[in-house]
């Protein structure tokens, strides 16, 4: 399945990322004259290096700029519109996104859940806004699969393509049906919904189909999902499932107590 390009989204920090170079400039506040000989300046580079700071793949400590760390994580996404590019991935049920570049995009061939081994650095960013603020975010240094998830067994056990539709009058880019087929595809695999088991249990006479629809509740716009299982003359719906816009969190909906439920 190609890379996602998602065009109609809202980024979920709401802000653009992006990367510069910049001199630092001090200004000597204190007037006196001063030996330069006896002041010793550190480069701007060894001062950051020498700072430590939050990250959410090492939420007990800190961790200093350019240090590379190891991790095991789960794959949940990547989102490369815009300037800068986005690696989702879950560690601890905790969604995290990493900055990465186009040398590291093509060894990013993954399946949503798959487990990756992951090597990552904090380092410099720059958001724009009024006057440029630099701020530091984990970067992405390389990644490689130790486990399939279950998206990959179940393309093996269930051989047909998901069928969807949609309102005619709707006009969704090829990217963004792409990206809410692997969504779907990812919900069947790891679901523990019983209907979905017990369709998952006979791909024969299974026939998965979903509808695509918009729906805005309580304040939050939805992408809403209608799977079902296609059988012929009709089709019954199985689970509606709702995605944020903004965040891109993924719901199953409760309708006996009308509520939505994070998945997974």
């Amino acid at each position: 399945m190609k890379t996602l390009f998602i065009k109609q989204w809202i980024l979920p920090f709401g802000m653009l990322i992006f990367y510069s170079c910049k001199n630092v400039q001090h200004k000597d506040a204190n007037k006196k004259s001063v030996d330069s000989s006896s002041v010793i300046s550190l480069p701007v580079e060894d001062a950051i290096s020498e700072v430590l700071y939050k990250s959410e793949l090492s939420p007990g400590s800190k961790v200093s700029v350019g240090k590379i760390f190891t991790d095991t994580v789960t794959f949940a996404e990547r989102d490369d519109n815009g300037d800068y590019f986005l690696f989702y991935i879950r560690k601890e049920n905790r969604l995290i996104s990493l900055v990465y570049d186009d040398l590291v995009e093509r060894k990013l061939d993954f399946l949503r859940g798959d487990t990756l081994v992951i090597q990552w650095k904090m380092d410099s960013i720059w958001i724009a806004g009024d006057g440029d603020r630099l701020d530091f975010k984990e970067r992405l240094v390389s990644a490689k699969k130790i486990k399939d998830g279950k998206v990959a067994a179940f393309r093996k056990n269930y051989t047909k393509p998901i069928r969807y539709w949609y309102a005619q009058n709707t006009d969704y880019t090829d990217e963004f049906k792409d990206y809410l087929y692997l969504l779907v595809e990812y919900y069947i695999a790891y679901s523990k919904q019983p209907l979905v088991l017990l369709h998952l249990g006979m791909p024969e006479q299974t026939t998965f189909v979903y509808s695509i629809e918009e729906r805005d509740e309580k304040g939050r716009h939805y992408v809403v999902l209608g799977l079902s299982n296609d059988q012929g003359t009709h089709s019954n719906i199985i689970q509606w499932l709702y995605l944020d816009s903004e965040t891109h969190r993924l719901y199953e909906y409760d309708l006996v107590n009308d509520r939505l439920i994070p998945f997974p």
